[in-house]
């Protein structure tokens, strides 16, 4: 069950909003809204009841997905949920693996909103339609590609170069270079173009 929200995110304007719409649809909701990750682990820290963190990826003072992190290092049960003004499927996937119960884009509107809430504060994963097929996608390139190869991939299609890349990775540019040749080989194409237009679709 949702009875108690904790809202993370700068904006508070946004925040207070998202507080008086759903307050509409669910009378019995009380929520909280922090605007910085110093203050949300603050919060995290006292002893109030915490049903669901909707917690923003870009915040002013620490990235979204440490304070993921460091909230289920001090609560290791909260269930956390991201919000976000992007659908990122790399940015979506880190905040899975780093526990969070799903990612909701910001334009989603108030009842499935508030349906999304209380399917994670109920401990199920959320994910919207869009990033589901994109997983899916990628779950069909996994069977091809190694783990490197497919961060790689992810970034080509960034438009990213090389260079680029390696820092991006913390690696040699010669090992990205490498990744790109094999890459190309797998999938029977030739250069970036071809290759981006091939598997753009697929992220």
């Amino acid at each position: 069950m949702l009875h108690n929200l904790l809202i993370v995110d700068d904006h508070l304007m946004f925040g207070g909003a998202m507080q008086y719409l759903l307050k509409q649809y669910d009378p019995q909701l009380c929520s909280e809204a922090v605007g910085s990750g110093k203050e949300a682990l603050e919060y995290v820290r006292s002893e109030k009841p915490i049903d669901l963190i909707l917690l923003d990826y870009a915040l002013p003072d620490l990235d979204g997905i440490e304070v993921l992190r460091q909230i289920l290092r001090i609560r290791p049960d909260q269930r956390v949920g991201m919000i976000s003004g992007t659908e990122d499927i790399r940015l979506t996937r880190q905040a899975m693996e780093a526990g969070a119960l799903g990612w909701i884009p910001k334009h989603l509107s108030e009842k499935p909103l508030l349906d999304a809430l209380r399917l994670m504060a109920s401990g199920e994963a959320f994910l919207p339609y869009k990033l589901v097929g994109e997983m899916l996608s990628r779950q069909e390139n996994a069977r091809v590609f190694t783990p490197t190869e497919l961060d790689v991939t992810e970034h080509l299609i960034e438009g990213l170069s090389d260079k680029q890349i390696a820092q991006e990775l913390g690696c040699e540019v010669r090992t990205i270079q490498v990744h790109v040749r094999r890459l190309y080989q797998k999938t029977k194409t030739s250069n970036r173009v071809t290759f981006t237009n091939k598997y753009r679709s697929s992220y």
